[in-house]
């Protein structure tokens, strides 16, 4: 589930904050056509939507906290 509404910024995680709030819309990402899965990065051959490297959670993390520094 993804929570809308919430103008808050989180700098963990760079975005809006996404929890529940008043007045807040949650948008419910397993209905058809509310996916936005992006491309994806895992291992073997690229192609199909996979544009790179599986990245472990410390990876994602650690690029997170990288591009924040630009």
């Amino acid at each position: 589930m993804v929570y809308l509404g919430n103008r808050e910024f989180d700098p963990r995680d760079v975005g809006y904050r996404n929890e529940p709030i008043s007045g807040g819309f949650t948008l419910d990402t397993n209905l058809k056509g509310n996916r936005n899965t992006g491309h994806e990065f895992k291992d073997g051959p690229k192609g199909g939507g996979v544009i790179g490297p599986a990245l472990s959670p410390n990876d994602r993390r650690a690029l997170i906290e990288y591009l924040k520094t630009l």
